[in-house]
């Protein structure tokens, strides 16, 4: 899973929101972990395709699926880095992309109706559900037609994996505490006394994860 969040950092004696790009994932013990993190001056497909590159030379492999929003830089990077991974666009963001697009009195009736759809045990079944979605809001049906396929990427997963991962909630819950430290200093005198900063928090959180041994799902027992 990756994100980024913006903070304001003091660059050339001039305030500037920079784009802190995180990197999370699940392991195969259903446990999460800090992956990476970094300082850019924005998002783009080249900064998004350094970070994810440094990952990979760390040895970042054999990941399942990647998940994020649908920033064109970004898919685009993950595309060239992680060619043979699949895709996966964040349900949540998706969902409001498609209920952005209807009128506001359709607007809670359909986020109901996606999230039926999101729960179908089965692709066919979610093309099934999305197919009796009423047409009384042509864009957003079109939206939802258009971002199906990348939307239910996940559906190839074991059903238990689903519910944790197709949304953003623990990287943006994350985001949320690093602005709220962050938000403490205001504006960052440098790069460096940032990372540093948030780095330590960043570091500090994965080891809370790692001590709670938390499981996200039942992994598999494997026959002997």
């Amino acid at each position: 899973m990756v994100d980024a969040t913006y903070l304001k950092v003091r660059v050339d004696h001039r305030i500037r929101p920079m784009a802190l790009m995180i990197a999370m994932g699940m392991t195969r013990d259903a446990m999460k972990e800090l992956i990476g993190f970094r300082l850019k001056a924005c998002e783009s497909r080249e900064t998004w395709g350094r970070f994810l590159s440094s990952l990979h030379a760390r040895g970042l492999s054999g990941s399942s699926m990647s998940f994020s929003d649908a920033h064109e830089g970004l898919v685009l990077a993950l595309q060239e880095v992680y060619p043979d991974v699949p895709w996966q666009r964040f349900q949540a963001h998706f969902s409001r992309n498609v209920s952005d697009a209807a009128p506001k009195r359709l607007r809670a009736c359909l986020c109901l109706e996606l999230m039926e759809m999101f729960n179908c045990a089965t692709l066919k079944e979610a093309r099934a559900h999305r197919d009796e979605i009423a047409a009384e809001a042509p864009e957003a049906l079109a939206r939802l037609d258009a971002g199906f396929k990348d939307a239910m990427t996940l559906m190839a997963l074991p059903l238990a994996t689903r519910s944790c991962t197709r949304t953003s909630n623990y990287l943006e819950r994350l985001n949320v505490k690093v602005k709220r430290r962050a938000k403490v200093i205001g504006v960052f005198l440098s790069k460096g006394s940032l990372i540093r900063l948030v780095g330590t928090y960043l570091i500090e959180e994965n080891d809370r994860w790692a001590a709670k041994s938390k499981q996200y799902w039942l992994p598999a027992v494997e026959e002997l």
